[in-house]
């Protein structure tokens, strides 16, 4: 026979006020199986979580024939051990194939140069390749775009000129490499920019280069920037019809006008 329970946590508030609401008195053995029940669940979840690390990636792991005939055509060095590698590592093969797949042929040969590269460091060199990839990918994307665009002129220099320029970088100190780095950070022109600049302004005549230097030194931070920013947009061309407006406008000062958008 069933017992009932009208206690206070037996009954339940209505508008009139509480009422009786009864229910089963569970037998205590029924509670303390139900308690013990939770317990292995709560067990059972803990533990899950702590080893799901172990076979997780082991659960996730690609098979060979999901990989596509052009994978696995780019893949088949990895085909004998292909089980053996770690999940993580199989993935990264695929999306490795998967963007071979995209190249064209140039691609792929500095593609296979930058491999080969990579074989040939030492676990120190690589270390530090990683760290300035890290650095690097933690600065603006203005300023990435910047050490991107001085590394194509790096590239495109004769292998004497940039031999030479190594050469130079090794030869400075910590100090200057600084300064540097500062100076790339806060957005100046390019080496052969700076250099055709330089030639147009030593083709002015004296009395107007100390003008014109005077009057930049005049210039707060902000108004430098913009000046450069200007400069920078500008065709040679352009830079040399604004030294031309200088000598006509010296007056006026020297106000590098922004390249037209086009």
């Amino acid at each position: 026979m069933n017992s009932w329970n009208f206690s206070l946590i037996g009954k339940r508030m209505t508008v009139n006020g509480w009422i009786p609401c009864a229910f089963k008195v569970r037998n205590p053995k029924q509670q303390q199986y139900r308690r013990m029940s939770a317990m292995k669940i709560r067990t059972l979840i803990l533990a899950f979580s702590v080893g799901l690390g172990g076979w997780l990636p082991g659960a996730f792991a690609l098979d060979w024939s999901s990989l596509s005939p052009g994978e696995q055509a780019v893949l088949k060095p990895f085909a004998d051990k292909w089980d053996q590698l770690p999940a993580d590592r199989q993935a990264r093969l695929q999306r490795g194939a998967q963007r071979w797949a995209e190249m064209d042929a140039g691609e792929r040969k500095l593609a296979q140069q930058r491999f080969k590269h990579w074989r040939e460091l030492s676990p120190e060199q690589r270390a530090k390749m990683r760290e300035r990839f890290r650095r690097f990918k933690a600065l603006p994307p203005a300023e990435q775009a910047r050490i991107r665009r001085m590394w194509q002129w790096f590239k495109a220099q004769p292998p004497e000129r940039r031999r030479k320029l190594r050469q130079e970088w090794k030869s400075l100190t910590p100090e200057q490499r600084r300064k540097a780095r500062q100076q790339i950070r806060h957005g100046d022109l390019m080496p052969h920019e700076r250099r055709r600049l330089q030639e147009g302004i030593h083709a002015l005549p004296q009395s107007e280069r100390q003008r014109l230097k005077e009057h930049w030194r005049e210039l707060s931070p902000a108004q430098r920037d913009r000046a450069r920013d200007a400069l920078r947009q500008m065709t040679p061309r352009e830079r040399h019809e604004a030294l031309q407006r200088f000598r006509h406008r010296e007056s006026q000062g020297f106000h590098p006008r922004a390249r037209p958008q086009r």
